[in-house]
């Protein structure tokens, strides 16, 4: 009910009254209760798994809940597009005319925005969206001037450089939580692998955790941006010949290292003449989906040998989840702390999967016929 109305009605009745001759001064008009009226609860955003395969001239941004059910294509853009991040109901991509894209997970609506980038001297390199989906950094840089690390106001379109770097390494965003911003240490322009993985004071720029990973894979961060894992080549195994040499870290990755940021890393997996790929850390960082693969090639019996294919590490202990048995994993995110959705080449498709948590093996959940790399998986806890 309204009260202010309510006061008028009881104003006008005194009124009323005393014009019939009547005594208004030995009587209290009795309260009225006020019910206030039930308030709509504000929906909540679903959470999403995002993946995005590249089919001919296109890549399709495919979209479906952690429980699985109906997939959605929200968004197809051109194939030379490169995906750069998800987070907060929102994904992050650079057009080849280096514009940086944020695309709706729930509607597919695509905004395009300057990065500050000259097309003939520039490149941009990361990008990670704030918890609140308010804000994006990434890196701008140059072969002769250097990096500049901008920050994306959405709202506005407008960004700022809050860190500028010599020519050289530059801290490429991947993730930005509620106390910094997650990036990888690099050095463009060149054929130098990740150097560091770092975490940012996303007001300034500056370095707050810092960890050396140079000559190794590049690195893989947990949810919460404090757990990490990559592999590196371990020499005097015996198996330094198995991968020609070339320029970069040397190979093959025959160990798997974890740490949290900051730390030094310890190798927790180790095996000659195998090459291991880190795909994911789950989000509060206890567990590592990696696979292990030959460096030396096939042999008889290695699709039914337990120490390759696809597994987890877990409380300092490997548990294969597939054998190798043909497929190439490309890309994976977990959505807790035991499940992950991974996406494998099977084929001439690209498959997602979910695997581990109550999955003893990997489910397919979605497929593009002749889909194939460059893949992308992320989760974003909002839509």
């Amino acid at each position: 009910m309204d009260v202010r109305a309510l006061g008028l009605g009881v104003i006008a009745a005194s009124m009323a009254i005393a014009a019939c001759g009547g005594s208004t001064g030995g009587t209290t008009p009795s309260p009225s209760a006020s019910i206030a009226p039930t308030p709509t609860p504000t929906p909540v955003a679903s959470p999403l798994v995002v993946w995005a395969v590249t089919t001919g001239s296109s890549k399709v941004i495919r979209t479906l809940t952690p429980a699985g059910g109906v997939v959605h294509t929200i968004a197809t853009i051109p194939a030379a597009s490169q995906i750069l991040g998800v987070g907060a109901g929102k994904l992050a991509y650079l057009s080849s005319a280096l514009s940086l894209h944020i695309v709706g997970l729930a509607t597919g609506a695509d905004a395009s925005y300057s990065t500050g980038a000259s097309p003939s001297s520039d490149t941009v390199f990361g990008a990670a969206i704030s918890p609140d989906g308010t804000l994006v950094a990434y890196v701008v840089s140059s072969p002769s001037s250097g990096g500049r690390l901008r920050i994306l106001t959405v709202a506005t379109g407008a960004s700022a450089t809050i860190r500028t770097y010599p020519a050289g390494p530059v801290d490429a965003p991947v993730e930005w939580t509620s106390t910094r911003i997650v990036a990888t240490t690099i050095v463009p322009f060149s054929d130098a692998g990740p150097q560091a993985a770092v975490g940012l004071d996303p007001a300034t720029g500056a370095q707050v955790f810092s960890t050396s990973i140079s000559g190794s894979s590049g690195p893989e961060y947990s949810g919460d941006g404090t757990h990490v894992a990559n592999s590196v080549h371990t020499a005097g195994l015996g198996d330094d010949g198995d991968v020609t040499a070339a320029v970069g870290a040397p190979m093959p990755f025959n160990t798997l290292r974890t740490f949290s940021l900051g730390s030094s890393p310890t190798g927790v997996v180790q095996k000659a003449h195998h090459n291991i790929n880190v795909l994911a850390v789950s989000q509060a960082g206890t567990q590592v989906l990696y696979s292990n693969d030959s460096s030396a090639g096939g042999f008889a019996g290695i699709t039914l040998s337990p120490d390759f294919g696809l597994f987890t590490f877990s409380a300092g202990t490997p548990r294969q989840l597939e054998k190798l048995d043909g497929p190439r994993w490309d890309a994976a995110a977990f959505i807790d702390d035991t499940t992950a959705f991974a996406a494998r080449h099977m084929g001439s498709n690209e498959e997602l999967t979910v695997v581990g948590g109550s999955h003893a093996t990997p489910s397919v959940v979605d497929t593009v016929a002749a889909g194939d790399q460059p893949v992308f998986v992320g989760y974003s806890p909002t839509s």
